[in-house]
C-alpha cells in the first residue's frame, strides 16, 4: 500500500503544494480555493492547521483545518472544522482522500473533538457525495453559498 503522510508546508515544498491546484478542472476550481490563497489566509489566523498530503513522497492533495483555540473561543469559529481539501485531479479515485479524512479525524479525536464540520459548493462536481458516503451528514444548513455538513465522532 502506498504511503501518505501529511507534511508541514514550508520554504522547500510550498511551490509543489501551490502547483496541486493547476491541476483541478475549471469546475473543481470553483468548488475550493487555491492552495496559494489558503496558505496564505492559514498563515494569519492562529486557528488555522494546514499540511501537503504525500504519497511516496509525491505531492498529491492539501487540506487545511479550523481547530479552535482562545481566539475563537465565542465566535462562530469555535469549532473543529476542515476549512480546505483538495486531492490534484490525477491522484483523485486512488482513496487518499478516504485516508486523509481518517488521519483528520483521528487528529480530531486526539483533540478531545466530537464532531467535525466541513461546507461544500453544490454542483455537477461537488465533494457532497463523497462526504455522505464517507459519513457526513447534511445539516441542513447553507451558508456562504456551500452545503454545511457534520461527521460525529
Amino acid at each position: 500500500m502506498i504511503k501518505l503522510d501529511f507534511r508541514e508546508i514550508d520554504k522547500n515544498n510550498f511551490y509543489d503544494i501551490v502547483k496541486l491546484s493547476e491541476t483541478l478542472t475549471p469546475e473543481q476550481k470553483d468548488c475550493v480555493a487555491s492552495n496559494a490563497y489558503s496558505i496564505a489566509e492559514g498563515s494569519v489566523h492562529s486557528y488555522a492547521y494546514y499540511r501537503g498530503i504525500y504519497a511516496d513522497d509525491k505531492p498529491v492533495g492539501f487540506f487545511m483545518l479550523l481547530i479552535p483555540n482562545e481566539e475563537t473561543k465565542g465566535t462562530e469559529w469555535d469549532k473543529f472544522c476542515l476549512w480546505r481539501f483538495m486531492i490534484a485531479y490525477d491522484e483523485q479515485n486512488k482513496h487518499y482522500g478516504i485516508r486523509t479524512l481518517d488521519h483528520i479525524v483521528e487528529l480530531a479525536k486526539k483533540l478531545g473533538h466530537k464532531a467535525i464540520e466541513t461546507s461544500c459548493h453544490m454542483g455537477d462536481v461537488s465533494p457532497y457525495k463523497f462526504y455522505l458516503k464517507y459519513g457526513f451528514i447534511d445539516t441542513k444548513v447553507f451558508s456562504d453559498g456551500e452545503q454545511v455538513l457534520l461527521l460525529k465522532i
